[in-house]
């Protein structure tokens, strides 16, 4: 349980909440310490697109219209969830 001050109570619900941060703290409040996530998020999408083609060369090794059908669905989608992985 939160330590509050005698007299008052916790705010109940998300909406509560969100006004009761953005009334004391500020819209900036909801942004503090969101940048590692940030950095994180772009360094993951430069690694899959700097790997996707070197993945999909290792599981189809050919131009991709000698593959027809099941083939190339399964070996496209190997790589796609490879990538995904990463």
């Amino acid at each position: 349980m939160a330590n509050l001050p005698s007299g008052n109570m916790m705010p109940v619900g998300s909406w509560a909440t969100f006004n009761k941060i953005r009334l004391e703290q500020g819209m900036l409040a909801f942004w503090r310490g969101n940048m590692p996530q940030v950095w994180k998020t772009i360094m993951q999408n430069f690694i899959r697109l700097g790997l996707y083609d070197k993945i999909k060369n290792f599981y189809m090794p050919y131009e991709s219209r000698k593959y027809v059908g099941l083939d190339y669905f399964v070996r496209a989608s190997c790589a796609a969830v490879t990538c995904m992985t990463i």
